[in-house]
């Protein structure tokens, strides 16, 4: 793994990590965090796991599973159609 690269976005909420790999593919993890919640979406497994193992040396992160609720919200997710939503 390379240099992991940081991208602020709006008021510091969501960052936007990315690296090169090796094979020239880039790998990406969007978090976003408020207060004591947060979520991570990548679009490779095994960076997605390099990431959370680095990050859990300096945070207290737990993986909960599928993704039901965040902030109160239920998370609806059809992955056949592509679609997510909030309720």
């Amino acid at each position: 793994m390379r240099q992991v690269a940081c991208v602020r976005f709006t008021n510091g909420d969501t960052v936007v990590k990315s690296v090169k790999q090796d094979d020239g593919s880039l790998s990406k993890i969007l978090l976003s965090i408020h207060v004591d919640d947060g979520i991570a979406a990548c679009n490779d497994e095994v960076f997605d796991k390099y990431f959370i193992a680095a990050e859990s040396k300096d945070f207290d992160i737990s993986n909960s599973g599928e993704f039901k609720w965040f902030l109160g919200c239920k998370v609806q997710q059809d992955r056949t159609e592509g679609l997510q939503g909030l309720t």
